[in-house]
């Protein structure tokens, strides 16, 4: 069975972090986990960020641009970002999974 990329904290935007995500209190064993409104917000947060990928912008060539690499047993991927005025906008994208005899190196 092929293995699929995994790159979910490329689709994670810094607004949806560990922080607002209310279950990280619960990591204690004692501690009781209840559904509540402000998990329905995160969830529902969460649900909109990971079905709305990021758009493509135009590259700026007079701006520099910062190349992300991840790379795990299975896949390879990159991307290209420019930082306009304090965010970052993906510019490039690409992502393989890497065949049988590409994973023994």
């Amino acid at each position: 069975m092929p293995h699929r990329p995994t790159n979910r904290h490329l689709l994670l935007p810094s607004q949806v972090s560990r922080a607002n995500l209310p279950h990280h209190s619960t990591a204690k064993k004692s501690a009781k986990f209840t559904w509540n409104d402000d998990c329905e917000q995160v969830f529902q947060k969460l649900k909109t960020t990971l079905t709305s990928p990021p758009i493509l912008h135009k590259s700026d060539t007079h701006q520099p641009l910062l190349v992300y690499i991840t790379a795990t047993d299975h896949t390879v991927s990159a991307a290209l970002v420019q930082d306009v005025n304090g965010t970052q906008h993906p510019v490039y994208f690409v992502s393989r999974t890497l065949q049988d005899p590409e994973t023994r190196y």
